[in-house]
């Protein structure tokens, strides 16, 4: 259940926490998932409820431009017909959203950066309350040297951008060259906290709502 004066973007009212994990690696078993994994297994364990949707595995269309045409065609259900509405309802439900991505040359993944062009649909128009307000959103990423920020910095700009909260300590990332990030130590103690801190975040959402957006 959302909100009684909102269409989908306020954390939903009822007691079950709800989390998304948007996996934008191409890759069966990839590094940013191990992170994504140890992060699920803590929300789980604290009652929250985990969906995992692996963007590899679906059928995910470009974004066609509608805004630029014509910026009232840009609205949700996305008029382009593929696997990502069904994705975006359950972003939509949820209480919080993982982004789960790879580094290709200091971006998100194809997948990924795929996934965000479609994401104007849920901006609802630029004229009502964003789709994803008073989400809390965190980031999980994996490569070498300064491209994970580089990486996560737009997609969190994104998600300020929609009315989301950015989860203290929801940025985690490891170097593929340091093997041990991703085996023990402070990458999976960060996806720990990561994964704890969501289900806190989500609960003091719901126990003290803020209406972010301020028009309604």
């Amino acid at each position: 259940m959302i909100g009684k004066d909102d269409k989908g973007g306020r954390v939903n009212t009822q007691n079950d926490i709800k989390v998304v994990i948007i996996n934008a690696s191409p890759r069966p078993q990839s590094n940013t998932m191990v992170f994504a994994n140890h992060a699920k297994n803590v929300i789980e364990s604290l009652g929250g409820k985990v969906t995992v949707e692996n963007l590899a595995k679906k059928d995910i269309k470009y974004c066609i431009g509608c805004w630029s045409t014509n910026n009232e065609s840009c609205v949700y259900p996305c008029i382009v017909k593929d696997d990502l509405n069904p994705i975006f309802e359950n972003m939509i439900n949820s209480d919080g959203i993982i982004f789960v991505s790879g580094v290709y040359w200091f971006g998100v993944t194809a997948q990924m950066k795929t996934l965000v062009d479609r994401m104007t649909c849920l901006w609802n128009n630029g004229t009502g309350r964003p789709l994803l307000d008073g989400k809390v959103a965190a980031f999980i990423s994996s490569g070498v040297e300064e491209g994970n920020v580089s990486a996560m910095a737009p997609l969190m700009a994104t998600a300020t951008f929609l009315g989301m909260h950015i989860l203290p300590y929801g940025l985690i990332y490891g170097d593929i060259k340091e093997k041990k990030d991703f085996q023990s130590g402070w990458g999976l103690e960060f996806a720990e906290r990561c994964g704890r801190n969501m289900v806190n975040m989500i609960k003091l959402l719901k126990e003290n709502p803020v209406d972010l957006w301020g028009k309604e």
